[in-house]
């Protein structure tokens, strides 16, 4: 069997990424914001695209279990319906969606800052010991290298859920961004 060609399509392919990634991404980069507005006005941002609320699609496998399983880890039930549930935690909203391909559910991820990390271990541990919540699994609490202490718990679908607790001092972080604060 002959492999050359193949690895010479390879080749080309990869050269092809290699080009499109050194020449072509930079340049794109560097476009106004809005087609056809100048430089200037494309840094002052763009006018009337205020957003007010951004929420994230979260597969599910079984809408009913992880329905049940959000509430049982304290976020807020907004709104539901036949293929979907809204869900609050703070300020923040998500939406669990029922219509989405198996496999796309382990392929995602929510990070969630919280207060205590090590809490939301105990509570998913809890759920895991209680047989409710087939296919939940925890991690952790571990304190990782970007200064976060972090409980990773797969959801029932094998949505991976960052619940992360900094492990910076409190005067220098900014609470809204979680980075530290510009210094005065």
């Amino acid at each position: 069997m002959n492999l050359r060609p193949n690895r010479r399509r390879a080749s080309a392919l990869l050269l092809t990424w290699l080009a499109v990634g050194i020449f072509a991404l930079p340049t794109l980069a560097e476009q106004p914001v809005i087609p056809g507005a100048n430089p200037d006005a494309a840094q002052e941002g763009p006018q009337n695209l205020t957003v007010k609320r951004f929420m994230v699609f979260v597969p599910s496998k079984d809408l009913a279990l992880s329905r049940r399983f959000y509430l049982a880890m304290g976020a807020d039930l907004v709104d539901d319906g036949a293929d979907y549930s809204e869900f609050k935690w703070a300020e923040d909203r998500f939406i669990l969606r029922s219509d989405f391909p198996n496999d796309w559910a382990e392929n995602f991820g929510v990070h969630v800052i919280v207060e205590d990390a090590e809490a939301f271990a105990r509570r998913a541990r809890e759920l895991v010991a209680r047989g409710e919540f087939p296919g939940v699994r925890v991690t952790g609490p571990r304190d990782e290298p970007w200064q976060y202490r972090v409980t990773y718990v797969r959801d029932p679908s094998g949505v991976e859920l960052r619940f992360s607790q900094s492990l910076k001092s409190e005067a220098a972080v900014d609470p809204v961004r979680e980075t530290p604060a510009p210094a005065e």
